[in-house]
């Protein structure tokens, strides 16, 4: 087992000291407790040495001294593939502050300004703002400075059309096609141009694909990402065209009932006991997220535990933290009652055993995850009510930390188009008005 020892009076925390020795087997590593202040990058944190498959983790730690050198410290243990959060180490991670640069859309503009629900934005590699949106169904292309310029597809049944359909994930191919995710199929438009032109369509085999990017595999396949019930996805690989290739199963999400929802029973006159799941207050989630390469992350968020995969589904490694959620409020509490009951009003003259539940005192630690276009790996906080700021911590595609960054709250960087330090989301605004805002990341 090799040890290192970070010794805090070297600036960059350069490795002071290897060792192998038997005391250190339970896969423990110790650090000096007095770790200075200013910024260490990430790139020297990493000069500390485990056995290979091994990386140090901060999920336990407790003061100890250390065997044979006289000094106190914290004491890391580690496990395979796990990270260690710099925060722990007293390390001061870069904050970027994100503030909005420009502007698409207003409630008094005109027709190709005006969004009715966004769930999807990319920028191509001129700068070009693509915006889907699926209550228009339609996408629409905007210049670098926020000019409508063309829009892409339209409702409809035929080639390139959308058949009220989601448009839930935009992306870019190699050749530069604009691959769009309507659910029922990958729609490819040729944007290259002054105007979009339709080239093909790649349906999957079953079922819909999730809101994910196709994995492109060189020039002729590709893989397609579509669930699978009642908790598992299909990896499945096809030509250009569609033709399946080969399929696997990976397991990561939990059931509603593995997640601790609640099981209403009806008694119902034909079918006998049915149940229906309710979400419970602050509910915990299972959220998967996918990089452009088929690897992908998983977190039940009531935990800051991200489990980190290869594409095939075997453990990469986690993230973790000991962070917690923020405590709920009165307003919070009576928002998620006036919530259940209005369940159980929908349900009543149904004959329902209505189940009881707890009202947690606080929300879970994580709101969301998503990988951006550099396939940099976001873990959203949840907020408490009154910030007026959105928190993620931003992991590079090892799990190592790299900054953490911080937002307007009412808009959703989730939708996509993230790359470097420029993000594209959707601000939220009163009476469902919806804008398009580019906003620069800076310390």
């Amino acid at each position: 087992m090799i040890v290192g020892i970070v010794d805090s009076s070297i600036v960059g925390s350069q490795l002071l000291a290897q060792s192998t020795a038997s005391q250190y087997a339970d896969r423990r590593a110790i650090v000096q407790d007095s770790i200075p202040a200013h910024t260490i990058e990430l790139s020297q944190l990493r000069v500390l040495s485990l056995p290979t498959g091994f990386r140090l983790a901060g999920a336990h730690m407790s003061r100890q001294s250390h065997q044979g050198q006289g000094m106190g410290g914290r004491v890391i243990e580690a496990g395979p593939g796990s990270m260690i959060d710099p925060r722990w180490l007293g390390v001061q991670v870069p904050v970027l502050t994100g503030q909005v640069e420009l502007t698409i859309g207003d409630v008094e503009d005109e027709w190709p300004y005006l969004f009715e629900d966004v769930d999807a934005i990319a920028a191509d590699e001129h700068g070009r703002i693509f915006v889907g949106d699926s209550g228009a169904q339609a996408v629409r292309a905007y210049g670098r400075d926020g000019q409508f310029l063309f829009s892409v597809g339209r409702p409809g049944r035929g080639p390139g059309e959308f058949n009220a359909s989601q448009i839930c994930h935009l992306t870019f191919d190699s050749e530069g096609l604009l691959w769009v995710n309507a659910r029922d199929a990958y729609k490819i438009f040729d944007v290259r141009g002054g105007r979009a032109r339709v080239v093909r369509e790649v349906r999957p085999p079953e079922y819909s694909t999730l809101c994910v990017p196709p994995i492109f595999e060189g020039a002729t396949g590709l893989t397609l990402i579509i669930p699978t019930m009642p908790r598992g996805v299909q990896h499945v690989q096809v030509t250009r065209d569609g033709g399946v290739v080969s399929r696997q199963v990976v397991t990561v999400r939990r059931t509603w009932k593995e997640l601790g929802w609640l099981v209403a029973h009806l008694d119902h006159p034909s079918r006998g006991l049915v149940e229906r799941i309710v979400q419970p207050p602050f509910a915990s989630w299972s959220i998967a997220a996918y990089a452009s390469d088929g690897r992908f992350a998983h977190v039940v968020t009531n935990e800051y535990r991200v489990q980190l995969f290869e594409g095939n589904g075997l453990v990469r490694g986690e993230i973790r933290s000991d962070a917690k959620g923020p405590l709920v409020t009165k307003r919070e509490v009576d928002d998620e009652e006036a919530r259940l009951r209005r369940v159980r009003e929908s349900l009543r003259g149904l004959n329902v055993r209505f189940p009881d539940y707890e009202m947690p005192e606080r929300k879970p630690p994580i709101r969301n995850i998503w990988y951006d276009r550099d396939d940099r790996l976001w873990v959203l906080s949840n907020p408490a009510e009154d910030d007026q700021m959105l928190k993620a911590m931003v992991y590079g595609p090892d799990g190592q930390m790299l900054f953490t960054a911080q937002w307007p709250r009412n808009i959703d960087l989730s939708v996509g188009g993230i790359s470097g330090y420029v993000a594209l989301g959707v601000q939220r605004l009163a009476f469902d008005v919806q804008r398009v805002v580019r906003l620069r990341f800076t310390r």
